[in-house]
């Protein structure tokens, strides 16, 4: 599948083993940008895989006040910050799948909630 107009603004829900939670990101210009409702900012790069018909992510979470990762149930400090690569098939926008991290798995469903027009 060609690229798809993938920018925009996505809500994203997530289980763990050790909870739930869920964030607002952004997409565009190749760029990740978001919060989390747990206290994490999103910072990160993306690309559109042709291949895979998915979107790549890369994206650094940093906490912005001591909290515990659902994945792992560990207690993190103020700035740290944990580098998550995901890859989110575009056909499961609004479903949930299943992500196995370094951390530990979860069950994420990601929903589009606005697009964001490319430049002519």
């Amino acid at each position: 599948m060609k690229d798809p107009n993938v920018q925009g603004i996505y809500h994203v829900e997530y289980k763990g083993w050790h909870g739930a939670g869920f964030g607002d990101y952004r997409l565009e210009g190749g760029r990740v940008t978001g919060l989390d409702a747990g206290g994490g900012s999103y910072d990160g790069r993306y690309q559109w895989n042709e291949n895979t018909c998915a979107v790549d992510v890369e994206v650094d979470i940093r906490l912005l006040f001591p909290n515990f990762m659902v994945q792992d149930g560990v207690l993190r400090a103020v700035g740290d910050a944990t580098r998550i690569r995901l890859s989110i098939p575009w056909h499961t926008l609004g479903q949930p799948f299943a992500v196995n991290l370094p951390v530990g798995p979860l069950m994420v469903t990601v929903v589009r909630t606005s697009e964001i027009r490319k430049a002519a």
